[in-house]
């Protein structure tokens, strides 16, 4: 019931939602959806009492509340757009802070979909994360050593510059602008530049 779509590696949120659904009622699992849990016991059965009965089970998943471990600086944010799509059937994503139960931070990469029911309305959002915290990491660190190397070549007065042989694209560092008494604005990276303005700071 799900679909992987190999090249964008995701999956179907929806179909994925309903075809877990399918395989867990298909193993006897009872899924009782729409139930306010007033009181729940976590011994052995665990013990669910609702508005309408009680519900024991040799084991239980419950269901709580979805923002609740979210970072409290990016909570806001994300009920506007949990709010937004329920409003409007529209898909967001979004990067946000979880909150692990020992305080560990993890940051998360989240897609929201919304299904309508048969009126058309929003009947359904379905929500699929990945936990992106070693390339948010990744990405820190590259840009520690990029504000490193920048303090490193202001103080001994060097600068750099990067070709991509692929692309062919020249970059400068800003310590190489700096030296050579231009902008980015004003003088486009490339080899050419670069000859001309070497070749102006040695005076030949």
């Amino acid at each position: 019931e799900f679909v992987l779509i190999a090249d964008a590696a995701t999956v179907h949120p929806a179909r994925l939602a309903r075809g877990l659904r399918r395989l867990l009622l298909e193993a006897g699992v009872r899924i009782f959806e729409h139930t306010t849990v007033t009181r729940l016991g976590m011994g052995r059965p665990v013990v669910a009492e609702t508005p309408d009965g009680t519900v024991r089970a040799g084991d239980a998943v419950i269901g709580t509340e979805a923002f609740r471990h979210v970072h409290p600086e990016d909570r806001a944010r994300i009920e506007s757009l949990f709010a937004q799509t329920v409003a409007d059937g529209v898909g967001r994503r979004a990067e946000f802070r979880y909150l692990l139960p020992g305080g560990e931070v993890r940051h998360f990469d989240s897609q929201a979909n919304a299904i309508p029911g048969p009126d058309g309305r929003v009947k359904l959002v379905v929500v699929v994360s990945r936990d992106v915290t070693e390339r948010r990491r990744m990405e820190e660190e590259l840009r520690a050593r990029e504000v490193q190397l920048q303090e490193a070549q202001a103080l001994a007065n060097l600068g750099s510059w990067e070709w991509d042989p692929d692309s062919g694209r020249v970059s400068w560092s800003d310590e190489l602008y700096r030296i050579f008494g231009t902008s980015r604005e004003l003088t486009p990276p490339s080899f050419e530049n670069l000859a001309v303005r070497s070749a102006n700071s040695l005076g030949t």
